[in-house]
């Protein structure tokens, strides 16, 4: 990162002042090359291969802070969405803030990272959503939302996090009026670190998020924790999630069909809206050796069933992501990666079908920061 001087004047304010701003980002381009296969009870099998250039979240941003006595300061922050395939524009779209930092803590609001989002440690993997060449699954809660969000300080290695989004931001069409159930969200985190272990476990409570049998609403949650252990150069992490009305199976099968959506010439994400009951598993092994960051990861999900039905609405998988980064130099690293998902043959594909899913495939990446 580098410091520099922008002149106010840039962003419309007059030429009369000046700021001390930080400018930072990251680019991170890869090819790949992914297969899938979707065999159904009806005899019926699709195939497909791709081979693309991707980009994995480039970003640039800007920070500053402004000391305002001896115990706190104003932080900001403003970083953006770039793209070196030319698929998004629009500043603000990732994380972006005003709030003040001191010995009480860290308080901010704006479009914030939530706790789940930060719990990286066991996939380290840059990848396309859906892809089988990261935990897109286990991940799937990490997120950005419009909220308030208080770190505590830390406190002999631990870090607690409130996170609050309130109704009419989760939902402005009903600002005012408010003639819908209350979508708000309450996220808590917990964090730990030494120079022997790590935890951080995270919670989110979704207000209103799913109906059950007999039209109620329901609240939806979603908990996690992950743990690990630094042994030399070895770091071994492992972690578990249990999930209830927190996404219906259509969304939560959508991580796991490689970026498919179709089968049949019909969409396989038309008929499963009912809300599930989901948990999921994973273990990663890390290994640093000079500029070698060898990893490999194996992750594990229960098969999903309707909340409300309790039948299979999306089966049991197994994944395993093996590769790792290459340090070329401090802030630019050669990344590569292989990976291979299998579902379960009880997968509801459509009304009428269940079926079996795989794909895989590999990838290699260049990422560099500034």
């Amino acid at each position: 990162m580098k410091k520099i001087i922008l002149a106010a004047a840039l962003f419309g304010l007059g030429s009369h002042a000046a700021a001390d701003v930080t400018l930072y980002g990251e680019i991170r381009n890869s090819v790949s090359v992914e297969g899938v296969k979707i065999k159904g009870s009806n005899g019926l099998t699709e195939k497909g291969t791709s081979t693309g250039i991707n980009d994995h979240l480039s970003r640039i941003g800007f920070k500053g802070s402004e000391k305002l006595g001896e115990d706190a300061k104003l932080i900001w922050q403003m970083e953006q969405r770039v793209s070196t395939v030319s698929q998004y524009d629009g500043w603000g779209t990732r994380d972006s803030f005003i709030g003040v930092d001191g010995k009480f803590g860290k308080i901010r609001t704006g479009y914030l990272s939530n706790q789940y989002n930060e719990m990286v440690d066991l996939d380290k993997w840059i990848f396309n959503r859906g892809s089988a060449l990261g935990l897109s699954s286990y991940n799937r809660e990490g997120k950005r939302i419009l909220s308030a969000r208080y770190d505590t300080p830390v406190f002999n290695g631990f870090q607690g996090i409130i996170q609050y989004a309130p109704r009419d931001n989760q939902n402005p069409d009903d600002r005012y009026a408010h003639e819908e159930a209350a979508k708000d969200e309450l996220m808590l985190g917990l964090n730990y670190k030494s120079g022997k272990a790590f935890a951080k476990a995270a919670y989110s409570h979704k207000k209103n998020n799913y109906a059950d049998g007999n039209g109620k609403l329901k609240d939806g949650y979603i908990a996690r924790i992950d743990g690990g252990l630094y042994l030399g150069n070895l770091e071994v992490g492992v972690g578990v999630q249990h999930a209830k009305g927190n996404e219906s199976g259509n969304k939560y099968l959508s991580l796991l069909t490689g970026n498919k959506k179709t089968f049949g010439g019909n969409s396989l994400f038309a008929d499963k809206t009912e809300a599930v009951k989901v948990t999921d598993a994973a273990i990663a092994l890390t290994y640093r050796s000079g500029n070698w960051q060898p990893q490999l990861v194996y992750a594990h999900g229960w098969a999903a069933k309707g909340v409300n039905s309790k039948d299979i609405l999306v089966d049991k998988y197994d994944q395993i992501v093996i590769g790792g980064d290459y340090h070329m130099s401090k802030r630019t690293s050669l990344r590569g990666q292989a990976g291979y998902l299998v579902m379960g043959d009880k997968t509801r594909l459509n009304a009428t079908t269940t079926g079996k899913i795989e794909h895989g495939g590999a990838q290699i990446a260049l990422h560099h920061k500034f």
